[in-house]
């Protein structure tokens, strides 16, 4: 008389090692068990449990093979697992793993771009440069990621891609618009994904950044006052940089007084001559000047008086 006694197989033997890590997958490898419970092995079932969440273990899947590939780990979440041998009678003990594993590729995000400064700029482009991260995560630096922003909003958005050996880019219209005000900053992009961000550039206005002064309008003209009266020029112009505002007459530098008020901003001037007299009158010399360039305007001006006895 024979009698064969059957029972669930013991555990696999181990160890359960974790290989080819990366941030949303991995593979397991085990060895059979020893007993096999009289009974042959139907499959392995591979359960794991995610450490962050509250609940038992859930099952990755079933295989025949001493091995696994598990494919739907959520990034940067730990995770353990444990193996368990499967024939007609039931499940075996697990084997479990030695210890818990995160979700991550064996190399990291590179770290903060530096030193992200303007260059140049006008009214169709922006020019950049930066230095690369003083860490590239354990991967080259494929490309950096131009990224802008309203200067009077909150969200930022991609602007350009630039390859990985390059430290400089070149942000044009119509990706920018002339007249808005922006910020700019840059990532570092490896294999792992975008790094931290730069410091963001101080807030650039998109417009002509040399422009030769000019004057808008017909400039000064030829007016003639009673003597009493204001003699008054409200002056509009233009240049980048803003130009130096100097008022003359007969060649002699005008200085406000109490007479003379002369107020200007960077786009105009106004000069105001109060209760003229005889002795104002004269050429009038506006002159404008930047780096970029000198204008000028001139007229007469003629303060009747009654003549003298």
């Amino acid at each position: 008389l024979n009698v064969n006694f059957v029972d669930v197989p013991g555990p696999p033997e181990g160890p359960l090692e974790v290989k080819d890590l990366f941030r949303d997958r991995c593979k397991l490898s085990w060895k059979p068990p020893k007993e096999l419970g009289g009974l042959p092995l139907l499959h392995y079932i591979v359960e794991r449990q995610d450490i962050g969440v509250r609940g038992g273990w859930t099952e990755v899947g079933t295989t025949e093979e001493l091995k696994i590939d598990v494919t739907d780990l959520a990034h940067k979440k730990e995770y353990k697992f444990r193996v368990r041998a499967v024939n007609k009678k039931g499940a075996s003990e697990p084997l479990n793993s030695s210890k818990n594993i995160i979700a991550k590729d064996p190399y990291d995000e590179p770290s903060k771009v530096q030193d992200c400064e303007l260059v140049d700029w006008d009214k169709e482009h922006v020019d950049l440069k930066w230095k690369p991260p003083e860490k590239d995560g354990g991967s080259p630096i494929e490309k950096y990621v131009i990224e802008m922003k309203d200067k009077f909003q909150s969200e930022w958005s991609q602007a350009i891609e630039v390859p990985g050996d390059k430290l400089k880019g070149k942000v044009c219209v119509p990706t920018i618009k002339e007249g808005n005000q922006y910020q700019f900053r840059v990532r570092a992009v490896n294999k792992a994904g975008p790094g931290e961000p730069s410091d963001p550039t101080k807030p650039v206005i998109i417009k002509d950044r040399f422009v030769k002064p000019f004057i808008i309008g017909e400039g000064l003209k030829n007016i003639v006052v009673k003597k009493g009266a204001n003699i008054k020029y409200d002056i509009q112009f233009k240049g980048e940089p803003p130009p130096d505002v100097v008022w003359e007459v007969n060649d002699s530098e005008l200085k406000s007084s109490s007479r003379v008020s002369i107020e200007n901003t960077d786009k105009t001037t106004l000069l105001i001559i109060k209760q003229a007299v005889r002795a104002d009158s004269g050429k009038f010399r506006l002159t404008l000047t930047n780096s970029s360039g000198t204008c000028s305007s001139t007229a007469d001006v003629v303060v009747l008086d009654k003549p003298s006895m």
